[in-house]
């Protein structure tokens, strides 16, 4: 029995217990029998009526419910209902443009002539279609701000494609920022990374007119500060500060102060690095919950900002503990991430062979969004380089490579310094 086979037979095995007990599967697990149905079983008929009940869960899940319409096409084609099939999949293509992979996959069973029309689609559309006008709708604003981050990430982030997908996502962002700057969505990830100069300058600029109206607004102050970049990390800093200053409770502002402090540790001397370390720890550690993360915010992210702010201050229990929580987490990066962070202590105490161990351990993340887009960390590879263990830093390019598809030619690159005995210039992989 294959690997796929026996999970899928176990999912349907906790499907049926939970089921006894008087639980309602969750849409993941009904989509895993419908797997199973479908592959093991054979019987496709059963299969399509479990995918429909999935998709029926949309509202809940709509990456299970793409799943379940890509699936269902699938079955229907087996059947010979190739009109249904495609049907099917024209549905998926036109509905969940957001879910970039399976739309892809999807597309590859349609006519030329549907796949010539979806090419050039903007994948975020049928959102904006929702907001005629200077539309007020905020939650209409943020899913729209969110679908725009989420495309340009897959569609390689400073690419052409990616700057076009960002041009569309600011005039939303600005929207945001003149009308709730003190709103949590303000100041988010999609709202403040930015591939183009120019279009940071006019956030920028915008943000420093609110500051200015809004002085003594805490979450105006945090959400500013969270917006600058590097080049700005003096007066992010200061509007962290303030915000913190006026408000040590407020969450926002202080994991900001705490953002503010690592970037100025990548310039820091060493004692200093330390120093601004422990500070960032101690702000980090006061606002985290592990039971209950503050909405909008990652347990993930939380998770590995806690790990390397310990491991940087010296604190190695602790980074232990944050980077077996973040490896044990159902989710690529957590995966990636954790994996990674307890192989560099483990360097740090002279267990190479753990270091080796965990490196692999790190590459045989599913991938993510943002690992499909930026690539994988690279500062355990680089210090095993170090140590002379080449080998085990090319199996792990092997590994990313199934997840990292746009990387090929840097991979390539990497190798061939590898084999010569070079250590790579991993550039921006290199992430402490």
């Amino acid at each position: 029995m294959t690997k796929i086979r026996q999970f899928a037979l176990f999912a349907l095995v906790a499907t049926l217990c939970a089921s006894a007990v008087g639980q309602a599967p969750t849409a993941s697990e009904l989509l895993q029998k419908g797997i199973y149905l479908e592959e093991t079983v054979g019987n496709l008929d059963e299969a399509i009526r479990v995918y429909k009940q999935v998709v029926q869960t949309v509202a809940v899940s709509r990456v299970n419910a793409a799943q379940a319409e890509y699936r269902m096409g699938i079955c229907l084609q087996k059947k010979g209902r190739a009109t249904e099939a495609i049907a099917t999949f024209q549905k998926l293509v036109r509905e969940y443009p957001e879910q970039v992979e399976i739309v892809a996959q999807a597309r590859e069973f349609l006519p030329m002539d549907s796949k010539l029309l979806d090419k050039n689609a903007n994948p975020c559309q049928y959102l904006e279609n929702q907001m005629p006008g200077d539309s007020g709708d905020v939650a209409l604003r943020e899913k729209t701000i969110a679908c725009y981050w989420d495309a340009q990430v897959r569609a390689i982030f400073s690419s052409e494609k990616g700057k076009e997908l960002e041009r569309r996502r600011v005039e939303h962002v600005l929207w945001m920022i003149q009308h709730f700057p003190d709103r949590d969505s303000a100041g988010d990830g999609p709202a403040s990374a930015m591939a183009s100069s120019e279009n940071y300058i006019r956030i920028r600029h915008e943000w420093m007119s609110q500051v200015q109206a809004h002085s003594s607004d805490v979450n105006v102050l945090a959400n500013a500060a969270h917006f600058m970049d590097s080049s700005d990390v003096d007066k992010a800093e200061e509007l962290a500060s303030r915000a913190h200053t006026l408000d040590p409770k407020n969450v926002r502002a202080a994991r900001f102060l705490a953002e503010v402090y690592e970037r100025k540790m990548h310039r820091a001397n060493p004692e200093l690095r330390i120093q601004l370390a422990q500070q960032a720890l101690q702000l980090r550690e006061q606002s985290w919950n592990p039971t209950e993360p503050a909405p909008g915010y990652s347990a993930v992210r939380e998770l590995q900002q806690l790990a390397k702010d310990a491991f940087e201050a010296g604190d190695n229990t602790k980074a232990r503990k944050y980077a077996e929580d973040l490896s044990r987490r159902d989710d690529g990066d957590g995966i990636h991430q954790g994996n990674l962070m307890l192989g560099r202590l483990a360097l740090k105490n002279g267990n190479v062979e753990e270091a080796k161990s965990r490196l692999l351990a790190a590459g045989k993340t599913l991938g993510s969004p943002s690992l499909g887009s930026f690539g994988p960390n690279m500062m355990l590879a680089s210090e095993l380089l170090q140590r002379g263990q080449r080998e085990v830093v090319i199996q792990y390019f092997d590994e990313c490579e199934e997840f990292w598809k746009t990387g090929g030619n840097k991979l390539d690159e990497w190798r061939q310094a590898v084999r010569q005995g070079r250590i790579p210039n991993f550039g921006a992989n290199l992430i402490y």
